[in-house]
């Protein structure tokens, strides 16, 4: 994981921040500019342009769950919530601990929605 700060911000539907493809630049080690700003994209289609944009180029599957304080993960997760900025945001985990928000400030998230997991598919089994 290689820390990546967003170069865009705020929640404003026609100019929505890009803490998310930070987040997932920073996961892949990658460029920021050569992950799309999924939510800028396609708005309220994000998880679906996420999810085929993954498997077609890190061939990877993405899963979105409601946050369980409750569930051990285990690698790089991204965790959706909000901030005392009053937005969503995102930020990354690492076996469910915070441990990089993209945004400046490093204030992470006052509260935690969802958990996305990133999973390689396994080879080799079945084929």
């Amino acid at each position: 994981m290689i820390p990546i700060k967003q170069t865009i911000f705020g929640a404003n539907p026609d100019n929505p921040g890009n803490c998310m493809q930070a987040c997932v630049a920073s996961i892949l080690e990658r460029p920021l500019d050569t992950v799309p700003n999924f939510v800028a994209d396609v708005s309220d289609e994000w998880f679906q342009h996420m999810s085929e944009w993954l498997l077609r180029e890190a061939d990877m599957y993405v899963v979105c769950i409601a946050h369980n304080p409750d569930l051990t993960t285990h690698g790089y997760t991204m965790l959706l919530g909000q901030t005392r900025r009053g937005h969503p945001h995102s930020i990354v985990a690492y076996n469910g601990e915070p441990i990089h928000d993209p945004h400046p400030d490093n204030i992470f998230l006052d509260e935690i929605e969802y958990t996305v997991m990133f999973v390689s598919p396994m080879r080799g089994m079945g084929e």
